[in-house]
């Protein structure tokens, strides 16, 4: 009886996202079948690459029961403490909540159910159409009925740690907080020992239950705590300052222009919230991988496929894809939805509605030459490559930032969400699609300039150069088009 509360709030979240979703579905019936179609697509591919992958004989690329589980939890584990941290912890909107006759242990158990039940809905859904995927393409390689058991009670586990993690992380005083974290964090390390433990499946399932079950424990400590924990959360974003982010000094000289000071007002939200350290983290860590790839399977890795030559070329261009997808496609379709109420207070302003647009996306670009140089370049200068070949590898990473940009502001301003809860981020069908378009549109700006780079280096060179400046063209004309939905937009207070 206790936790009757806590379903009855849960139950109108998903009330409302099953309305949500079925108006948007009726809404755009053509976007759900490209969803779906691309989904598939998606899953099949993958499906394939694993199947030709386990007939490779490279122990580097060898990867084993225990690595696809832990990616999956860890996955899951990142996901739930992103979504507890933006949802629960950075939601000023729970204080009429935490006013109101609630328990707030009644709260606490309404993030975690809604967290639990769309993280395991999506899980059921991929699992699903896997177990399809794999019996209708006849798929070469075994999955027994233990490897969805312990994926299922991994993704548990998963999503207890994460939101726990997140919790303990937010306590007031250091050193409780940093003792209960080194401890806490050790769990990740025992379910990495355990999906790799060469022991009975029998016995991993009672070890991961028994993991659960401490979590849930955890889970389960005072009240208290998770409301110490959301106060000073909130409190201590209210303490930031702009002396603490020092490249802002340089937009001081054209601060009085209003692009400049809203993308200045971007770049301190975005720096407040850890996003710009957690992006260039991001791109750190793929360019030093792609450093090992490099050193691991050597300058012509032989996979069978006779594509030696174009190997790393293409890996290059998955990795910029991946980070400019990263640092600019997903935030830029949260620029508008996370402002929440704040953007009655930004339309009343007297700035044209083309400034706001260019000073979002000018807070997007100003940290995008990471891409390029240290993720584009690294390796090609490892390889060998000429020169021509590094110069376009530079266009093309600006090619995806700039088509990137402009279809994610388009996108932010033609299918906003002002849900706080989930800080403006779109649903996962448009983001997918989002992703996808940027995908085939940079492929057709890249591809044909690369045709001829093979042939005539100048000519290649001069049409990438091209390209670029009509990804740009096609930016500045999405942004217009931001800006014209930009003053259509209304909120409904």
């Amino acid at each position: 009886m206790g936790y009757d509360k806590s379903l009855i709030m849960f139950s109108k979240v998903v009330l409302g996202s099953y309305r949500t979703t079925s108006e948007r579905i009726l809404r755009h019936p053509v976007m759900t079948a490209w969803f779906i179609i691309l989904l598939m697509v998606g899953f099949s591919a993958v499906l394939m690459v694993a199947e030709y992958v386990s007939t490779l004989e490279m122990e580097f690329l060898l990867i084993e029961r225990g690595d696809i589980l832990f990616v999956i939890f860890f996955f899951f584990m990142g996901k739930a403490s992103s979504e507890t941290m933006d949802g629960c912890y950075r939601n000023n909107s729970l204080k009429h909540l935490f006013t109101s006759p609630v328990k707030v242990s009644d709260i606490r158990g309404m993030f975690f159910l809604k967290i639990l039940w769309y993280n395991l809905l999506l899980l059921a859904i991929s699992v699903s159409l896997v177990a399809g995927l794999y019996h209708l393409l006849r798929v070469d390689f075994y999955i027994d009925g233990y490897f969805f058991l312990h994926l299922y009670l991994l993704v548990i586990a998963a999503l207890l740690i994460g939101f726990n993690m997140v919790t303990l992380s937010n306590i007031q005083k250091k050193f409780p907080k940093y003792v209960s974290m080194g401890i806490y964090a050790q769990n990740i390390l025992l379910i990495w020992l355990i999906t790799h433990a060469n022991t009975d499946y029998r016995l991993v399932s009672l070890f991961l239950v028994c993991m659960i079950v401490l979590s849930l424990l955890v889970y389960l400590s005072p009240s208290n705590m998770f409301l110490d924990a959301w106060i000073n959360s909130i409190s201590g974003s209210k303490t930031f300052t702009a002396k603490s982010f020092r490249p802002i000094k340089y937009f001081r000289r054209c601060s009085k222009k209003p692009f400049c000071r809203m993308a200045e007002k971007e770049m301190l939200e975005r720096w407040r919230r850890k996003e710009t350290t957690s992006v260039l983290g991001i791109s750190a860590f793929i360019s030093v991988g792609l450093v090992i790839l490099y050193y691991q399977l050597g300058p012509e890795p032989d996979l069978g496929l006779g594509l030696e030559e174009y190997f790393y070329p293409i890996f290059i261009g998955m990795s910029v894809f991946l980070a400019v997808s990263l640092q600019i496609q997903i935030p830029a379709l949260t620029l508008f939805g996370r402002e929440g109420k704040r953007m009655w207070a930004i339309k009343t302003l007297p700035v044209a509605s083309m400034d706001i647009v260019y000073g979002k996306l000018l807070s997007l670009l100003i940290f995008s030459p990471v891409i390029p140089i240290f993720i584009a370049t690294p390796l090609m200068i490892l390889l060998g490559y000429p020169l021509s070949y590094l110069v376009f590898v530079v266009f093309s990473s600006v090619i995806l930032i700039f088509l990137s940009s402009g279809i994610g502001i388009w996108a932010a301003a033609r299918f906003p969400n002002f849900d706080q809860g989930t800080d403006g981020a779109p649903d996962v069908m448009t983001m997918y699609i989002v992703l996808m378009m940027c995908l085939i549109i940079g492929a057709v700006f890249i591809l044909i300039p690369l045709a001829f780079l093979v042939t005539d280096h100048v000519l290649g060179l001069l049409l990438v150069i091209l390209s670029a400046d009509m990804a740009a063209l096609v930016m500045i004309m999405l942004c217009g088009r931001a800006s014209r939905l930009y003053e259509d937009m209304q909120l409904d207070m």
